[in-house]
């Protein structure tokens, strides 16, 4: 089974994975769809609330369907270091009505 490492900034200023960090490298089968992602990515989070809405930006201005998988946007967006970037942003980040 292929792994891919991905490039992952947190964008929020309200949410950072353990340590303080805004940056990290997770590692997904290729296999493994956008949704398996943003369920793993909620865990690596722990200022998240379950009620906090969460978009990723793959390749900087991507957001793709759920459904997706992740082999297909490797394809699209690789870096030339070889991993995946995606942003996180918060709802919060668009504004509200």
């Amino acid at each position: 089974m292929d792994v891919i490492a991905i490039h992952v900034t947190v964008a929020a200023a309200e949410w950072c994975f353990r340590g303080g960090r805004q940056k990290a490298i997770i590692r997904m089968a290729a296999d493994a769809t956008v949704g398996a992602f943003m369920a793993a990515i909620r865990t690596k989070l722990p200022e998240l609330r379950p009620e906090d809405a969460m978009f990723a930006f793959w390749g900087g201005a991507e957001l793709a369907a759920m459904h997706t998988p992740l082999s297909h946007l490797v394809k699209k967006h690789r870096s030339r270091g070889g991993g995946l970037p995606v942003t996180i942003r918060a709802e919060s980040a668009f504004g509200s009505a």
